[in-house]
């Protein structure tokens, strides 16, 4: 009979097998964007720049969607929600150091947060009079 245990098991190795994939891409992420990025920016190719920035938000958020950590936070294995977390604060900090062009202060706050752990909103909720 294929029980829960079975299924957390599976969906482990399954998930450990594509985090370790990541975190070989994210050696030549770091080089091969970075190079990407400032090549825009010394074309003044903007607007490509901002493009290739949103592409990595949305493509980080897809994948937290699809890996879903808050499940993963609740099996027994907690390194590898650590190395999931990890992962992703990589990719913010990168995102962050490639908005400071754009929206300096924002990304300054962001960085910072990072470093300091301690959230606070970037981009607070405008209300609306109805």
């Amino acid at each position: 009979k294929y029980g829960a245990t079975n299924f957390a098991s599976d969906y482990l190795l399954s998930l450990s097998k594509k985090i370790d994939q990541q975190i070989e891409d994210l050696t030549n992420f770091e080089k091969d964007e970075k190079e990407k990025f400032c090549q825009f920016l010394e074309n003044f190719e903007f607007n490509k720049a901002l493009e290739n920035i949103w592409q990595k938000v949305d493509a980080l958020n897809q994948q937290i969607d699809r890996e879903k950590p808050w499940e993963v936070a609740k099996l027994p294995h907690q390194d590898l929600i650590k190395i999931m977390v990890g992962i992703y604060l990589f990719k913010i900090e990168w995102i962050s150091r490639w908005l400071e062009p754009f929206l300096p202060e924002t990304s300054k706050k962001n960085l910072d947060q990072l470093a300091t752990r301690k959230a606070e909103v970037l981009f607070p909720r405008i209300e609306t009079l109805d």
